[in-house]
């Protein structure tokens, strides 16, 4: 069966590489932008589907959007009672530019910017790409770690030069995939925003902007991996 995503993770009708029929020149939805269009807004400048004074025949009885509520419809849901694009399981790809993106809205956060560019441009290749990435680190790490391996269920979403120590300026640095891995969970508790000269030397020299590059990097800064 083929994937109603294209190379980029997306609906191709909203994806502008890739058709992106439905989306205006501001880069919105056409039915979401008030200046071209806006036909699913309502007067409030909410979905009319979700504003109870206008309609409000997305939201089930509970309050919440039906289509992720299970007791009402849960259309979004998948079979794990979790949202079909960020479940680790359904939708492997989406799950991890979801990841992703909680994590550059935080880094932007902190400097006092908002979020305006896509998570995906940000990262430097499609969600597809992205995926194989983060697998064959994964793939690689468990061929040497064979007692505790990682899954994704297991790990989280690494920024190999902790994501703190970037300036504004270099944020572009920060998301880009290659500075990205997968580390198990507890590993990344400890690992924390660790750091220092010879790491920074060596990221700079091997791991940025190095594709090829398919190691787990521990710092220099941490105590060994347990």
């Amino acid at each position: 069966m083929p994937s109603p995503y294209c190379p980029c993770g997306k609906n191709p009708h909203y994806c502008l590489i890739h058709g992106g029929k439905f989306i205006c020149p501001c880069g919105k939805p056409k039915n979401y932008c008030k200046i071209h269009g806006g036909s699913s807004l309502c007067e409030c400048g909410k979905r009319k589907s979700l504003c109870r004074k206008h309609g409000g025949s997305g939201l089930c009885p509970c309050g919440r959007p039906k289509s992720v509520c299970p007791k009402h419809g849960g259309s979004a849901l998948c079979i794990h009672k979790r949202q079909k694009n960020s479940c680790a399981q359904c939708s492997t790809p989406r799950y991890l530019i979801t990841k992703v993106a909680q994590v550059f809205r935080n880094i932007l956060k902190r400097h006092g910017v908002n979020k305006s560019t896509k998570t995906i441009d940000s990262l430097g290749c499609s969600a597809k790409e992205f995926y194989e990435h983060i697998q064959t680190k994964m793939d690689k790490y468990n061929t040497q770690h064979t007692n505790e391996r990682m899954t994704f269920q297991n790990i989280a979403i690494d920024h190999i030069r902790p994501a703190s120590i970037f300036a504004l300026d270099e944020v572009g640095l920060a998301t880009h995939y290659t500075n990205l891995q997968p580390l198990l969970i507890k590993h990344n508790t400890c690992k924390n925003n660790k750091w220092n000269d010879e790491d920074e030397a060596y990221w700079r020299a091997y791991i940025i902007h190095n594709p090829s590059y398919k190691q787990i990097y521990w710092p220099k800064a941490c105590h060994a991996m347990h």
